[in-house]
């Protein structure tokens, strides 16, 4: 019964994708079009192939494009497959003399992402590494917190003035000192808030993490007396550190302007500031313009370097210089965070070649289309059916710029049946089956999962897909199974009379399942709509048969009704004669003639 293999979910279905030539062609074979592409400054929308001509418009020189848009929307699926075509139009001469890298999320790590453009791009490039191997050894060495502090102190103090900045006000003076002198050890301390930024920056970590990296909040600075009374503690810290403990709003200030030195006190920490990145950014582009060469680098989210994620803006702005080659750099950021498109300065916007939004009113949009969804999650279906062979011919469809043109449904033995009980959708004049769900239920369990947070495309893949399938072993007799899925509770309000009606006596476990189905799997307003939509569910997954009948299923409300409102029947003359003589004696007028006496007399 189960047409898939938990391997081939896996393969299918993931959240970061480390893009082997293997995991490439899965990527492809599933992959929907995104439609909700937006132009930010002409406010027109973008297909996928046309981004991609707007971006290698041979008319432009230095391109540097931001795509942004909220976690989940899209945005790093999309710079994925602007990089394949990028490889692509290199292969078929489109493009010519590019070289094209991408920068992957992968474990999170910056000593990771920022080698990966270097070591993509050949071995010849590898002694520009070593600045950034440099940079970033040191911070597996103990002394990594006690430098973060060090440079959190420098930002507070002399550098406000170097960056033109005020000082910091007389109550707030001896801010910086907090990270020097006896108070320092508090801060850090094991999972402090400089520990975890130092961990973020040289260990594997998890996408919302990076999005969202260690901040101080107003009770990190109520210091315990133990530490203000320290021998090493200034006279100037111990006032300072009194008056955090009684004054609330002092602790928000100092959170607030510790916040605003941290970005900056982590780039220092590295060496890897803006500058670095444009000076090693700078050799690769003159050794590439020897060879005759353009680059083209696609970062899925600068978030990634959370310590200088801003900074990268800043080292791939558009510069036209003498001797250096052309490049064309598409940057992924998140809408909201401290390395974040919100966050971007507005001259850095400006300086920006493209500003593309994904999701937005076109995302919204999507999680209410019931159709989209069942086709958004028939394509990954049909790849996890798929033998490896069959995934690679249709992902070289989608390289020649085809949709689905494989079903592995067209070779199973009941695919008729199964079809009939689960039904299918077309993508253009390919049928797939929605088996283990039913056109609805893609949108249905989406918009009941309980954090809206995951109401997304990656929401929908990770969160309802790849769980349910990975639930397999559970078919028939034990799915779908509660756990599985996290859903906001709720329950049909016909439910207690459907039950009471049609399933009173079966077993508890066997009605769970059953209201699961009920609320997520099928749409209906009645219980004898959702008992004539169930019915053809109750074989396959092992139920008994309903014990009554359901009556004649009214429409639905969700559906267009078609029936047109009927002409009243034509009276004849000698009918309407009638009627009129007797509304008239009713009124008191005279009396009806003969017909009409007899009849009312009969």
């Amino acid at each position: 019964m189960i047409c898939w293999t938990q391997e081939a979910v896996s393969k299918s279905l993931f959240n970061v994708a480390n893009l082997t030539r293997a995991q490439t062609d899965y990527f492809l074979a599933s992959h929907t079009p995104i439609e909700s592409i937006r132009d930010d400054r002409a406010e027109f929308a973008y297909t996928e192939e046309t981004l991609f001509k707007s971006l290698f418009d041979p008319a432009q020189n230095e391109v540097m494009a931001i795509i942004h848009g909220e976690p989940g929307s899209g945005k790093s699926h999309l710079i994925r497959w602007l990089k394949l075509r990028a490889e692509r139009a290199e292969a078929e001469g489109e493009l010519k003399e590019f070289r094209s890298v991408l920068v992957q999320r992968v474990s999170g790590s910056l000593r990771e992402a920022l080698e990966q453009m270097i070591e993509q791009l050949g071995e010849e490039f590898a002694v520009y590494l070593h600045p950034v191997r440099s940079a970033l050894s040191a911070l597996s060495e103990t002394t990594a917190r006690a430098t973060l502090a060090m440079h959190l102190a420098l930002e507070l103090g002399p550098r406000r003035v170097d960056r033109g900045l005020p000082s910091l006000d007389s109550e707030l003076e001896a801010l910086g000192d907090f990270f020097t002198q006896g108070t320092r050890e508090f801060f850090l301390r094991d999972n402090g808030v400089i520990d975890r930024n130092i961990k973020l920056l040289n260990q594997a970590s998890e996408i919302s993490q990076r999005q969202t990296p260690p901040e101080f909040l107003p009770r990190d600075f109520e210091v315990p007396e133990r530490w203000l009374s320290n021998t090493k503690t200034a006279a100037s810290v111990e006032t300072l550190g009194y008056a955090l403990l009684l004054q609330p709003e002092l602790c928000e200030r100092a959170a607030r302007l510790c916040n605003e030195a941290l970005p900056k006190a982590l780039a220092a920490m590295t060496g890897l500031t803006g500058g670095v990145l444009q000076s090693v950014l700078g050799e690769i582009r003159r050794d590439l313009f020897k060879k005759d060469q353009k680059l083209a680098v696609f970062i899925e989210d600068v978030s990634v370097m959370s310590a200088i994620g801003l900074e990268v803006v800043n080292a791939f702005e558009p510069q036209t210089k003498e001797g250096q080659c052309r490049i064309v750099s598409v940057l992924g950021m998140v809408d909201t965070g401290r390395t974040s498109y919100e966050a971007l300065p507005a001259n850095q916007k400006q300086r920006s070649t493209h500003l593309v939004s994904v999701g937005g009113d076109v995302l919204r949009e999507w999680r209410q289309d019931r159709t989209a969804l069942a086709k958004f999650a028939a394509r990954y279906l049909n790849v996890t059916r798929m033998q490896p062979a069959e995934v690679t011919e249709l992902a070289n469809q989608r390289r020649r710029g085809g949709d689905v043109g494989l079903s592995a449904c067209d070779r199973c033995e009941v695919k008729t049946e199964c079809h009939a009980a689960w039904g299918s959708v077309e993508l253009g004049s390919t049928q797939i089956g929605m088996f283990p769900f039913t056109a609805d239920a893609p949108g249905l369990l989406l918009n009941q999962l309980k954090s809206a947070d995951l109401h997304t495309p990656r929401g929908l893949i990770m969160h309802v897909l790849r769980p349910i399938l990975k639930s397999a072993p559970s078919l028939p007799e034990n799915f779908p199974q509660e756990n599985v899925v996290a859903l906001s509770p709720k329950e049909p309000e016909w439910w207690t009379a459907f039950a009471n009606r049609f399933c009173g006596s079966w077993k508890e476990s066997d009605q769970r399942r059953l209201l699961l189905l009920a609320r997520a799997w099928i749409t209906a307003d009645t219980a004898d709509q959702a008992a004539s939509e169930l019915s053809r569910l109750l074989t396959p997954l092992g139920f008994p048969l309903f014990k009554a009948s359901p009556s004649p299923v009214a429409k639905k409300k969700n559906e267009e009704s078609t029936s047109r409102v009927d002409e009243p029947p034509t009276i004849s003359p000698k009918l309407q004669q009638i009627l009129n003589d007797v509304a008239a004696w009713e009124r008191g007028g005279g009396a009806p003639d003969a017909d009409v006496r007899g009849w009312l007399l009969a």
